[in-house]
């Protein structure tokens, strides 16, 4: 049946060393792991033996987080899924107890999208440090991360291209890191469109000093903008035109609509 003590031990200390054992992770991925947790996972099942978590357990845990945060709820459920499974292979438990049909499967919401009016307002409503960042967004379709790891020896006017080779990522809790993309294809060479190549080339000019180095979103004093001001920037824009709905990662998605449509020109 296994070995002495085959499901007696606490569920917190396994799944603790479940997650210290895992070099495979990233540092984000890492700290998020770590705070469902510590949150909502332990909070429910540490101080049980592991064999003695059973499926109406987790499922009546499950439906509760879930109704109150659906994408927490899934996030907390797939991670003790994992645990579970791993258990299972380590012989400490015969089966997962992680059966709840539906469960840990979020759907996407189908995303939302701003017009070029609404861009416009938006655009009045930011600081000119900030603008071509939001550009880049927009009609390059880069994430937050990617637009602030950009340094001028990135950006190639000659050849209008971007070249992504670094971002900076916040892990929950953290302050934030600089990091490569987390796989192959997350290194790309981007070309800028003509469209907003006047407004890129205003700002390298204004705001960027003549280092390769130099951040390209970068405060008054050289340093780099950190993710949380630039979100701040962009929750103050959004309110100003009224769509407090729409993300950052709505105006990738406003972009790519806009640039197959119309062509459209990015706001003056």
């Amino acid at each position: 049946m296994g070995r002495p003590g085959f499901g007696k031990e606490l569920f917190s200390h396994y799944a603790r060393q479940w997650l210290k054992t895992r070099s495979d992770l990233e540092n984000t991925t890492r700290a998020k792991y770590d705070g469902l947790l510590r949150l909502h996972v332990l909070p429910a099942f540490g101080s049980h033996r592991i064999a003695h978590i059973d499926p109406a357990a987790v499922r009546g845990w499950y439906h509760a987080l879930a109704a109150r945060y659906k994408s927490t709820g899934d996030d907390a459920y797939r991670l003790l899924c994992a645990i579970m499974n791993t258990a299972v292979d380590d012989k400490r438990i015969g089966r997962s107890p992680c059966t709840v049909k539906g469960a840990g499967t979020t759907e996407s919401a189908k995303r939302p999208i701003t017009t070029i009016a609404e861009l416009q307002a938006a655009v009045d409503a930011l600081s000119p440090r900030y603008r071509a960042g939001f550009a880049l967004a927009v009609w390059c379709q880069l994430r937050r991360g990617e637009v602030l790891g950009l340094q001028r020896r990135h950006v190639d006017m000659e050849a209008l291209t971007i070249k992504v080779e670094q971002e900076w990522v916040v892990p929950p809790g953290k302050r934030p890191i600089l990091k490569a993309p987390k796989t192959a294809a997350g290194y790309r060479t981007i070309d800028v469109p003509a469209n907003i190549a006047p407004v890129l080339e205003a700002h390298l000019g204004s705001f960027v000093g003549p280092a390769p180095t130099a951040w390209v979103f970068g405060t008054a004093n050289g340093k780099p903008i950190e993710p949380r001001n630039f979100f701040r920037q962009w929750e103050k824009a959004r309110k100003q035109f009224g769509r407090p709905d729409l993300t950052i990662h709505d105006l990738r998605h406003s972009g790519l609509t806009w640039s197959a449509a119309t062509g459209a020109p990015w706001p003056s």
